[in-house]
């Protein structure tokens, strides 16, 4: 047995000289070193999926938190329903054509009254609370603060409507999260509540059913996806099933700049409150010791909380006073908040400005690059929008319009044989006005000029119809000879100078770029 264990042990010391001798091997990049500092960075690779399973319930209910109850998280929210969707909602355009392939405008004026019809309060949702317009500022807000919105079709009796079509609009938080099982032949899998196939395309979604949520007294129901609109944007990760909410990459921060501003402001009132204790001494005093012994003021209340010129009394033993005075605000609380809101506004993928209106500092040439990279990421929005509601919504609602017999012209009812006549259409998103409009105005003039752009195309990017734009103008010059009134523009007027005339300065801000 000695000889044995004499051997092994030899063995056991050979192999870690081999070991320790060896050179370790050096990882090749920075950001994959292991070490005391980077000990808490993320080391697992996990599909998304696996990711969501666990944090998406805890996300959305933490977004939910700060588009409620944090000043910046609502803003996000308004800046996102009023540049995505605007005031009055996305602006659909018929591009309808005869047998000559010229516009039949009679087609596209009843399709548009249709349409209209339709997208009235008590028509196109299925409570009757919203328009087509508020469903879509209140989906494109589920999508930002969920990362997905839910609508469900409706079709027949059920929709409440002569077109025998509606929408209702679905918490995203009724898909079962937990809800999963894996791929077996002859079985789908289920995915957080969505059922996919091999191709991981959606087949139906497990659906929580209005109930009491206090209980768990919650039935849960299978609604095929042929009847669902589930949109999400999934650029940000392959294989992904379910929508995560926008602010994810910025609600950590945001929370914590939340907490910190709670803590300045208390330590604020605090340093600004004037406040003191009498002392009491054991052989006598002015209150009943038994009163004031648990540090409870005559009321019963703790001595918690700070009130300019609060003065109150110790408990018996107590012999001296310690002030606290607190330097704030502090000098640094505002370049502090400033930094953090940057970084938000970078995670969130708004300009600092907008996000904290703060036009402190800024100058056209900054502002105008900030704004216009914000609305570059405004309209990729608005297109995948139209992509994941709008066209689906404009198709059912035509084929819907057309069997129901709800689009007539002279009388004549069109039928579901010229759907495909019909079919063409195009979606025009909310546009903006300009920083300075004077400068943007000549750019576009000297563009059109020089043939670079055109009319239509300068119509489109303010958010108009040339077409429509020109029968207004033929309407107004109608009008004018009605009413006799002179339209014509001042010669002056056509061409303004490309230019800064010799009175007009240039602004000063330019001039320091």
């Amino acid at each position: 047995m000695g000889i044995v264990r004499r051997t092994i042990n030899k063995a056991a010391a050979a192999i870690w000289r081999v070991t320790n001798s060896a050179p370790q091997r050096q990882r090749a990049f920075a950001a994959a070193k292991i070490s005391r500092l980077t000990s808490t960075w993320q080391n697992t690779n996990r599909l998304i999926n696996e990711e969501l399973r666990s944090d998406l319930d805890k996300l959305r209910v933490r977004s939910r938190s700060l588009f409620k109850d944090n000043e910046y998280g609502k803003k996000f929210g308004h800046m996102v329903r009023n540049n995505v969707v605007g005031a009055n909602g996305f602006k659909l355009k018929h591009t309808i054509y005869d047998a000559n392939d010229k516009p039949d405008k009679k087609k596209q004026y009843a399709l548009a009254q249709a349409f209209k019809r339709w997208s009235k309060r008590g028509a196109c949702e299925l409570s009757g609370k919203m328009s087509f317009r508020d469903l879509q500022r209140g989906l494109i807000i589920d999508a930002a603060r969920d990362g997905e919105f839910l609508v469900r079709k409706v079709y027949g009796a059920a929709a409440n409507n002569s077109f025998g079509f509606a929408l209702q609009r679905i918490d995203p938080s009724r898909i079962d999260t937990m809800y999963n099982r894996a791929y077996v032949p002859g079985q789908n899998a289920i995915v957080m509540g969505v059922e996919v196939n091999q191709q991981s395309r959606a087949v139906a979604y497990h659906i929580w059913q209005g109930g009491d949520t206090i209980t768990g007294a919650r039935e849960r129901v299978r609604i095929p996806a042929e009847e669902i609109i589930h949109g999400f944007i999934p650029d940000d990760f392959s294989e992904q099933e379910r929508g995560i909410p926008w602010m994810y990459a910025a609600m950590l921060r945001l929370n914590d700049l939340g907490a910190y501003r709670d803590a300045a402001i208390i330590a604020a009132r605090v340093g600004a409150s004037k406040m003191g204790f009498y002392t009491q001494s054991e052989e006598g005093g002015m209150a009943d010791p038994a009163a004031i012994a648990d540090g409870k003021d005559e009321q019963g209340n703790l001595y918690d909380e700070v009130e300019p010129g609060m003065f109150g009394i110790l408990p018996p033993g107590c012999t001296g006073f310690t002030a606290f005075d607190p330097d704030y605000p502090h000098a640094q609380f505002e370049p502090f908040t400033k930094a953090m809101l940057r970084g938000i506004a970078s995670g969130i993928g708004a300009s600092y400005v907008s996000l904290a209106n703060d036009l402190e500092g800024v100058n056209f040439s900054s502002i105008r690059q900030g704004v216009l990279d914000e609305r570059d990421e405004w309209m990729a929005i608005q297109d995948w929008f139209i992509a994941a509601l709008l066209d689906q919504v404009f198709e059912d609602f035509l084929r819907c319009a057309l069997l129901h017999e709800q689009v007539v012209v002279d009388g004549e009812v069109l039928s579901i044989a010229d759907i495909d006549r019909l079919s063409e259409h195009e979606w025009q998103g909310r546009r903006w006005a300009w920083v300075d409009p004077l400068k943007d105005a000549r750019a576009e003039i000297l563009k059109l000029n020089n043939q670079l752009t055109s009319r239509t195309r300068i119509c489109a990017q303010n958010g108009v119809d040339f077409e429509e734009v020109l029968s207004e103008l033929e309407q107004e010059d109608a009008l004018a000879v009605e009413y006799n009134v002179d339209l014509t523009i001042p010669e002056q007027m056509l061409n303004p100078a490309m230019d800064f005339s010799e009175n007009e300065e240039e602004p000063e801000d330019d001039r320091e770029n």
